[in-house]
């Protein structure tokens, strides 16, 4: 809260780095002061009654996600490309979403605690700020890109590890035969759906099989 205090009062941008996995552009700093959220890493609170893990911004998707698997069966869930990479505070201030249907960022987080441009430490959430008849404050943060405040700590919903999944594989000729497959499939089966579509490219890489992969 220092250092956000000393850069408003002398007008220096800041600009908070987490996994470094942006592929828009979020990391970069342009002159900036970088805030290294990395140090910001541990894990809180784990409410096994509510279903709610409280964890600091910094903190690696994979690493929560482990964690919550060998705490006795949890998962967030959350399977965004950037998964070795990305952290927590990354995922909410670019409003991250998973590779399924049900699998996005702002369903996930429950309150919020944001150093704001002036230093103050804000508190979203439940018992704080919650939305009732006012706007959503909770909402100007998550995909905000850090340019509202600095996200410090995070509370997210968890959920019971599914006890049965199926993972299949199918291989057509072209693009267009995965895709309408994948429409197809979200139309007609009840979710959740986590559907990966890969190029020949991705496919032999990816898969060991020569064509379109879903």
């Amino acid at each position: 809260m220092d250092v956000v205090k000393l850069a408003n009062k002398y007008g220096v941008c800041l600009v908070p780095y987490g996994g470094g996995s942006s592929v828009v552009g979020g990391a970069y700093h342009d002159g900036c002061v970088v805030v290294d959220m990395s140090r910001l890493n541990r894990i809180l609170e784990f409410n096994e009654e509510d279903l709610t893990i409280t964890v600091e911004a910094g903190a690696k998707v994979i690493d929560v996600e482990r964690w919550l698997n060998e705490r006795g069966g949890y998962t967030l869930d959350y399977h965004p490309q950037s998964l070795q990479l990305l952290t927590i505070g990354g995922a909410i201030a670019h409003g991250g979403t998973g590779s399924h249907s049900m699998s996005n960022i702002d369903e996930l987080t429950l309150a919020l605690d944001v150093v704001l441009p002036n230093g103050e430490l804000m508190t979203i959430g439940p018992g704080k700020f919650i939305r009732t008849s006012w706007p959503n404050l909770k909402g100007l943060f998550i995909g905000s890109d850090g340019a509202l405040g600095i996200i410090v700590r995070a509370m997210l919903r968890v959920r019971p590890l599914a006890n049965y999944y199926v993972d299949l594989a199918y291989v057509f000729k072209g693009i267009e035969g995965a895709v309408r497959f994948a429409r197809d499939l979200v139309i007609n089966v009840p979710g959740p759906h986590r559907i990966v579509i890969h190029d020949r490219e991705s496919g032999r890489f990816m898969v060991g099989e020569d064509g379109v992969i879903a």
